[in-house]
């Protein structure tokens, strides 16, 4: 890896946290066309990693049920605002695990 991609910061696992990232900002998937026409729901897992800064910087996708559900809830990501998790009054960078985004129809 070059040296100007490397993150500059370390992430700190979860457990040694002394708050974990909040949504500022949470943007919510937008349903994919498709799927609500074939009246298709499904449920998106994501794994997020958010720097210091409270800023989403790598996005995976751990299991969707469907690929434009996927999209959906990956662009909406990179669109959420964090605060920051915390390790002694300190902004750290961490990943959430287990994001979850739940694409239901209305009745």
């Amino acid at each position: 890896t070059p040296p100007e991609n490397v993150d500059a910061y370390q992430t700190i696992p979860v457990f040694d946290v002394s708050t974990m990232p909040v949504f500022k900002t949470r943007v919510t998937p937008d349903y994919p066309e498709a799927l609500m026409d074939g009246e298709i729901e499904g449920q998106v897992t994501l794994s997020v990693l958010i720097d210091p800064k409270g800023h989403v910087k790598k996005i995976t996708v751990v299991r969707a049920d469907h690929e434009l559900f996927a999209r959906s809830a990956v662009n909406a990501m990179q669109k959420s605002r964090f605060k920051p998790a915390t390790r002694n009054g300190e902004p750290v960078q961490t990943i959430l695990e287990d994001v979850i985004y739940t694409f239901v129809l209305d009745d």
